[in-house]
């Protein structure tokens, strides 16, 4: 796009920058009708973006005649702004493990076992550092205003700096507050005077610090968020945090998607079928997956109405491991695969892997058409938690995994929300599903009853959220200081 002089008029319209960094955002916000909400408010929409153009011509296929776009170029970070930034975000760790008395925050943190050698022993000093910075609430604030002007002095903060004086908008709105990028961008606008806003783009991110940018606005689930932000980030005022819901669940509302039990059948090929299960793949960095699959489908094997029975797995988007397909063949009259109808753009994990518009609806209906979920603490069991639906998680080490404690993951803080209540179904060992598969068979409705206390819980259900999220956005935006460079 050639970005035009639109502010030279006195009756310009407002002008509203979406930042997505990555394809994080795209199935939340822009496969949504976040922006047909917007658009009907009359304002000039800018998608400032890194995504594939297949991607976008996708999103404007969704949305044709809504937005201008722009590419976000690539920037190159500063070895020592990578490492001030990781440093930062120890340091946050630490401090909210304090805060909220929750040790697995700072413990509970995959990163270090994926390094070797050298870059490991560094990332663990580093770690050290942090949590004797933590300590010391100036040393801890002079940290992060250090990484802030080394993002702005750099040549990424320099690139983009120049950019946005280019497009001029009056608010930039960021869909993925973990993405670098986005960290540069929004710390430059920042300074520029722009109404900066963003998003809380999911349910585990405040306590696990992945916030790489400050912004003026943020946009949350539900109260128990908002609370959740003010008790971690107490120097962001409580009137700057809105309770929008997230677009994530809009479609589970949206009748228009339900198929027939005839046309699931169809789809999936398991007509005849009289009970289907899903199960729920974890990222490659749980190793042991397949293994509970293979324990499931080993324990349904045995039961007499195993002939009635079916389970479709879905791997996650971003394991292309082959493990759990693997496990399916074995089972061919018990399970089938139901991979995701995810396309992947680069080789960034979740950043580069873009869900289709199609693969909402296939979602929808697994929700709608399976009796339950077999799942370890992902945002799937509020998924089906929508449908009233319960969810099965695996808190059992297994045997065949040595070196890897499962438990560790249901110590983190927003599974707490599961306390005092009977939201989802917890194995603790392999022996339970003798007893639960039969329940499963039987009365699936009669498991978790407190399921739905719990997603109002977490998300307020609102719906429908794009329209709520947009609104404030608008209002925000109406509201917008006088200090915008731009003004």
């Amino acid at each position: 796009m050639q970005v035009a002089d639109h502010h030279t008029t006195e009756n310009r319209k407002p002008t509203l920058v979406l930042l997505v960094p990555d394809g994080i955002g795209v199935r939340n916000y822009l496969f949504t009708d976040v922006l047909k909400y917007l658009q009907q408010a009359g304002i000039q929409l800018v998608l400032l973006h890194r995504l594939a153009p297949s991607v976008v011509a996708q999103v404007a296929q969704l949305h044709p005649d809504t937005f201008n776009t722009v590419y976000l170029p690539d920037i190159a970070e500063s070895r020592s702004a990578d490492l001030l930034r990781r440093l930062c975000m120890f340091i946050r760790m630490h401090r909210n493990a304090k805060t909220l008395n929750n040790k697995s925050i700072a413990d509970n943190w995959f990163f270090f076992s994926t390094q070797k050698g050298r870059k490991k022993i560094l990332f663990q000093l580093m770690n050290m550092l942090a949590g004797l910075l933590a300590k010391v609430a100036w040393m801890s604030d002079m940290s992060e205003a250090w990484l802030r002007r080394k993002m702005l002095n750099d040549d990424a903060g320099k690139s983009y700096a120049s950019l946005l004086q280019q497009l001029k908008p009056d608010m930039m709105l960021c869909t993925h507050q973990r993405s670098i990028e986005a960290g540069y961008a929004m710390s430059v606008a920042n300074t520029l005077g722009i109404h900066t806003c963003s998003v809380v783009f999911s349910w585990d991110n405040l306590p696990k610090t992945r916030m790489t940018y400050e912004a003026k606005d943020w946009l949350v689930w539900s109260n128990w968020m908002k609370d959740e932000f003010c008790l971690l980030y107490p120097k962001i005022n409580t009137a700057n945090i809105h309770v929008t819901g997230t677009p994530q669940f809009d479609a589970y509302y949206n009748t228009a998607l339900y198929w027939t039990k005839e046309r699931f059948h169809e789809c999936f090929g398991t007509k005849g079928k009289k009970h289907v299960f899903c199960f729920s793949g974890n990222e490659p960095s749980f190793p042991s997956d397949h293994l509970y699959l293979l324990d499931v489908l080993m324990q349904l094997s045995k039961l007499a109405e195993a002939k009635d029975c079916v389970v479709l797995v879905r791997p996650s988007p971003n394991d292309y491991s082959g493990r759990l397909e693997a496990v399916v063949e074995r089972f061919p009259d018990l399970a089938i695969v139901a991979r995701p109808l995810w396309k992947r753009e680069g080789n960034r994990d979740w950043e580069t892997n873009i869900p289709t518009p199609e693969d909402e609806a296939v979602l929808v209906n697994l929700v709608l058409h399976c009796d339950a979920l077999f799942n370890i603490g992902s945002t799937m069991n509020l998924d089906f938690a929508h449908h009233n639906k319960p969810a099965i998680n695996f808190a059992y080490n297994h045997p065949d995994c040595p070196g890897f404690d499962i438990t560790q993951g249901y110590l983190q803080e927003h599974l707490k929300t599961w306390d005092g209540l009977n939201a989802v179904v917890m194995l603790h060992k392999k022996d339970d599903l003798n007893s639960l598969l039969p329940q499963l068979i039987s009365a699936p409705h009669l498991l978790a009853p407190d399921k739905l206390r719990w997603k109002k819980i977490i998300t307020d259900d609102i719906y429908p959220a794009s329209e709520k999220l947009a609104n404030c956005v608008l209002k925000l935006m109406q509201q917008r200081t006088t200090t915008s460079l731009f003004k």
